[in-house]
């Protein structure tokens, strides 16, 4: 697992580093069907919102080819080409994800290291207003980590 944790900084955010999307996705494809298993076991049901982009697609298929408890799994998802606006959007509010027992945030390529950087230095950035109790975990391909304090 070729992934480096950057430490905690403030708000209890946990950021990895992995050398690419590929790398990203096989790690958390893994540790998402245990995290489902364990979950399934001691609750009977697992919960998991999706978002778009390339990454989570990669890791659809991922999850496709694996075996798990799919009846227990109830998924949400975004939704594309909305009729009223916004027209991309995921139907629960950051207040309500802020509820959920783990967030993780899948980031990759170049195009998202600005952002990353804007978060990582505290901005609020719609992303920020996702604060669970126990703190989100960003993960991010290489290309996509804040180029100053993440090593």
């Amino acid at each position: 697992m070729a992934q480096r944790h950057l430490g905690t900084p403030p708000q209890t955010r946990r950021w990895y580093v992995y050398a690419d999307s590929d790398a990203l996705t096989r790690t958390l494809s893994r540790t998402l069907l245990d995290s489902a298993a364990e979950a399934v076991a001691q609750r009977g049901a697992f919960h998991l919102v999706l978002a778009g982009g390339s990454t989570p697609r990669t890791l659809y298929r991922l999850l496709a080819q694996a075996d798990a408890d799919w009846h227990a799994w109830h998924i949400y998802f975004a939704v594309h080409d909305a009729p009223k606006p916004p027209p991309e959007r995921i139907s629960l509010s950051a207040s309500r994800l802020g509820r959920a027992r783990q967030v993780w945030f899948l980031v990759t390529g170049a195009g998202k290291r600005e952002a990353m950087e804007r978060w990582r230095e505290g901005e609020d950035i719609p992303a920020a207003h996702i604060r669970p109790m126990a703190g989100v975990e960003i993960h991010m391909d290489s290309e996509a980590a804040p180029s100053e304090g993440m090593a």
